[in-house]
């Protein structure tokens, strides 16, 4: 699935994803009966160099939310571990 954009706003930064890279998935055979999907997200965070270098020594995880039926999108909500 390519990335078509977004915004993210955190503590120490904020701004927009430009459109680049994609959302690899990797659906497992043993599935979920209750028809509840889980999801989630392993992140690559590139900076050039300055100031927001820190942002590559972090491990950044997410998790995956729908916005359907509204939108054809989803929401990653990311988490930092130091």
């Amino acid at each position: 699935m390519p990335i078509l954009g977004g915004r993210f706003d955190g503590q120490r930064l904020r701004g927009r994803l430009l459109p680049s890279g994609a959302d690899l998935q990797l659906l497992r055979a043993d599935g979920n009966d209750s028809g509840t999907c889980y999801a989630r997200s392993v992140l690559q965070v590139r900076t050039a160099p300055g100031p927001h270098v820190w942002v590559m020594r972090r491990v950044p995880v997410g998790t995956l939310d729908s916005l359907r039926p509204d939108r054809a999108a989803v929401r990653v909500t990311v988490y930092v571990l130091n």
